[in-house]
């Protein structure tokens, strides 16, 4: 009995360590380039610079850029693709969002 129970407790820990190690792996850092395609047309520049806030990878493989406009608004344009790797190709643009800051915030 004492034999099974080792046996099925040593392969639970076998088996999360396996899935940990995978996990972790897909959730490492890309390294590549991501082809955004062409800048939102409202983005603003400042001396020739667009005024991109941050750009984030998602767990899903999305990609999210928040950047301010050129009226003085912050939107967040949502691209996506299945999984980020080097075949993936360029990205499809799947939304946009809008912040609102308050004013004297």
């Amino acid at each position: 009995m004492k034999k099974k129970i080792w046996i099925a407790t040593t392969t639970f820990f076998a088996l999360s360590l396996i899935l940990v190690a995978c996990s972790a792996r897909d959730q490492a850092r890309w390294k590549g380039t991501i082809e955004l395609g062409d800048l939102p047309a409202d983005m603003l520049y400042v001396d020739g610079v667009p005024q991109i806030i941050t750009i984030s990878t998602e767990s899903d493989g999305d990609v999210v850029m928040a950047y301010r406009a050129d009226d003085g608004n912050v939107y967040a344009q949502l691209y996506g693709c299945a999984v980020i790797s080097v075949n993936c190709g360029k990205l499809y643009e799947q939304g946009r969002y809008q912040w609102t800051i308050p004013e004297g915030k």
